[in-house]
């Protein structure tokens, strides 16, 4: 289960850095094929637009991208935690 929730996080988390990428100028094209490259450059528009260092930029970054797909691993997590409760049986 560890594994799946480990795979869940990583796809969601590339998963809307590759979507960022794609509605970030030139559209429609993915300019950087690299996600930490892409992450780079949110980076840098962040620390541009609030003037802010580069390394808390690149923090900020990360854990903005990175809540979605945490929220939705615990989810999936707690829902399948459930399912596997409910059809427990116990013998006596």
């Amino acid at each position: 289960m560890l594994l799946f929730k480990l795979i869940l996080f990583i796809g969601v988390f590339l998963a809307i850095i590759y979507g960022v990428e794609l509605c970030m100028p030139p559209f429609g094209q993915l300019y950087y094929t690299n996600p930490l490259e892409i992450l780079v450059s949110l980076s840098q528009t962040l620390s541009y637009k609030l003037k802010i260092s580069k390394n808390i930029s690149m923090v900020v970054t990360i854990l903005i991208v990175g809540i979605l797909p945490l929220f939705i691993t615990i989810m999936t997590g707690r829902i399948t935690n459930k399912k596997k409760k409910k059809f427990k049986y116990r013998f006596k």
